[in-house]
């Protein structure tokens, strides 16, 4: 949590998670994201034709061109059939608080080292495991509005959590390193 780029994963984090809260009760959200997931596999994927077309001319490998077909197919088949990707799409979000809260556990108990962080910097990312739990034994097809809600609390209070351990740990390795370079001239 050192970096500008762990700050802005975290606004970007918080983003979603806003959208997500706001639009909760779109029983199709979920069959939106496919859609757009999808549209980001299909467009690359038709860079990639055209480029390893052009390379195929000069002599290339055909690789790129394969990869680029199979990376349209998947977007269109995600554009086309996007009930078919929801429940793909909800053991992803729920994989992505398992992973996540672990992370944040290791990065509160050992990462931030030599700072010993507060018992309460473990209350979110301990949340977000029960909220990924939750998602994996919550049906899709019945509860759809709840497993986007759900998903886009634990986004908030995700990036809430990142900003809290940046914020704590942050200013002093500024002040840390600027006492470094002060004793080492």
């Amino acid at each position: 949590m050192s970096g500008k780029s762990d700050l802005f994963t975290s606004i970007i984090v918080a983003g979603v998670g806003i959208v997500m809260i706001c639009l909760y009760q779109r029983i199709e959200l979920l069959s939106w994201i496919v859609m757009l997931i999808g549209a980001m596999f299909a467009i690359p994927g038709i860079f990639s034709i055209i480029m390893g077309m052009r390379s195929k001319d000069k002599g290339g490998s055909g690789t790129q061109t394969l990869t680029g077909m199979g990376a349209t197919a998947l977007g269109a088949f995600m554009i086309l059939m996007p009930e078919s990707f929801t429940g793909i799409l909800v053991f992803l979000f729920a994989g992505l608080l398992i992973i996540g809260g672990i992370y944040h556990i290791v990065f509160v108990a050992y990462l931030s080292r030599p700072f010993i962080l507060p018992g309460y910097y473990y209350v979110i990312p301990v949340l977000m495991i029960i909220a990924g739990i939750v998602l994996l034994t919550t049906s899709v097809r019945t509860l759809n509005h709840v497993v986007v809600l759900i998903t886009g609390i634990s986004f908030v209070a995700w990036s809430i959590s990142t900003l809290m351990e940046w914020i704590a740990t942050h200013p002093s390795r500024t002040k840390d390193d600027t006492e470094a370079k002060q004793i080492a001239e």
